[in-house]
């Protein structure tokens, strides 16, 4: 969005206004001194007239006054403005401008293609290469040494591809196949079973000992309870004579 402030026109119309006020400032004071300097015929001034031309000058002085400072605020605004917009920086892109070019139709509008701006890191220069040795020659480079056994890991954790075959390999053809599968079959490793036997074994001898704990423990408990239930019942027994008794003496 750009601001009215930056049009050539305001800059324009605030350099003549203040222009013309510092004119019009110039021309009052030069003439009110001019009247001073001529003496004048002795006029008996009215009432009305004099107060009516006192205000007038002096209007006319505020306003000068006023449009002269408005003209320097405005310029002083602009030339503000203008210096903050010539430090900001360019758009990388700019907009696509209407370029005439003559064709067999007659001149007609096209548009520009927009220019790409240029990165300042493209502009830095290429840094040579690095002396580690006294003669400043460049450093020698790495051989690299092809990895069998990554090559050959990860092709088996790969899996075999749907490919019967792949590319010539040094002139002679490569058998993926032939390399995944291998020469004498692998047997898988058997179970130990002895040991998961004894082990089941061991748990369930555990497992019946606990249960017969458990019974055991349900016929004590029984036997607990009858015993209460015994004693409570001899304790009711003996509270029923205490009462006979108690009534007995009462009576």
């Amino acid at each position: 969005m750009s601001s009215p402030w930056a049009s050539d026109s305001s800059l324009r119309r605030a350099k003549l206004l203040s222009v013309f006020s510092l004119v019009a400032l110039a021309v009052v004071l030069s003439c009110a001194s001019a009247r001073a300097a001529v003496p004048a015929a002795p006029i008996v001034p009215q009432a009305g007239e004099t107060g009516f031309g006192a205000f007038f000058w002096i209007g006319l002085g505020v306003v000068i006054i006023v449009g002269a400072a408005g003209g320097l605020l405005l310029l002083k605004r602009l030339r503000r403005y203008r210096t903050l917009n010539a430090n900001k920086p360019v758009p990388a892109q700019a907009a696509a401008r209407p370029a005439s070019s003559v064709t067999g139709n007659g001149p007609g509008p096209v548009l520009a293609r927009p220019k790409t701006a240029v990165a300042a890191t493209t502009l830095r220069p290429k840094a040579g290469p690095v002396a580690n040795n006294t003669n400043h020659h460049p450093a020698p480079r790495r051989k690299k040494v092809f990895n069998y056994a990554k090559f050959y890991t990860e092709m088996v954790l790969q899996g075999p591809s749907p490919m019967v075959g792949g590319d010539p390999y040094n002139g002679f053809e490569l058998d993926l196949n032939r390399l995944l599968i291998p020469s004498h079959p692998v047997e898988a490793p058997k179970p130990e079973s002895n040991g998961v036997f004894h082990a089941n074994a061991d748990l369930i001898a555990n497992q019946k000992a606990l249960i017969e704990e458990q019974k055991r423990l349900i016929v004590e408990q029984a036997r607990l309870i009858e015993e209460k239930t015994r004693l409570i019942a001899e304790k009711n027994r003996l509270l029923q004579r205490q009462s006979e008794l108690v009534d007995n003496n009462l009576l």
